[in-house]
């Protein structure tokens, strides 16, 4: 893998790469590490997609390595993946699945994705949410999902970050004369 990420970086391709446990996750993020190290620091921006769970320890790669963190809220909800996660997981696993707060901590420009055609593309508000309240928006399912974030933090991953990840920062994301404001 890290010989395909750096032959697509230096092409400047981007590369989204699922990422669902953290070895799958630091896999990734050492190949991107590597095309960095051969092929300079200024890459396309790829992306880990889900970004389900993430080692502390690589919280920060994200930010280091220019690579996007995008998350899913909407695929939790309602999902039989959540469902069967909550039956096989302990409540420490399930605290710490989707470290959003973590990673954003830690420097991270984490983004909201629809996972379409998984999900309807109307369910954004239902994403919006679920990263606000780290909980089931229809109550059929207990408990939460790891660490809430503030309102402003999730706009923000929906809208400037969307635009980032896309490369489209200095046509939108943000309400701005000269900017789509879409």
């Amino acid at each position: 893998i890290k010989d395909v990420v750096a032959y697509l970086d230096k092409l400047d391709i981007r590369v989204d790469a699922h990422c669902i446990g953290d070895a799958a996750v630091r896999l990734f993020l050492d190949a991107v590490e590597h095309a960095r190290q051969v092929n300079g620091p200024n890459g396309p921006r790829h992306q880990s997609t889900h970004t389900t769970w993430v080692h502390p320890e690589d919280r920060a790669r994200f930010k280091e390595l220019n690579v996007i963190p995008e998350f899913s809220p909407i695929f939790w909800f309602p999902s039989p993946a959540s469902v069967g996660l909550k039956t096989l997981l302990n409540d420490d696993q399930v605290a710490s699945v989707f470290p959003i707060a973590e990673v954003l901590a830690a420097g991270g420009r984490g983004v909201i994705g629809t996972d379409w055609p998984v999900t309807p593309l109307n369910f954004t508000w239902v994403g919006l949410e679920a990263l606000v309240t780290r909980a089931n928006p229809w109550g059929d399912l207990p408990g939460t999902w790891g660490t809430p974030i503030p309102l402003e933090q999730a706009i923000q991953m929906l809208t400037l970050n969307g635009a980032w990840a896309m490369e489209l920062e200095n046509e939108t994301g943000s309400i701005e004369t000269g900017k789509s404001a879409d």
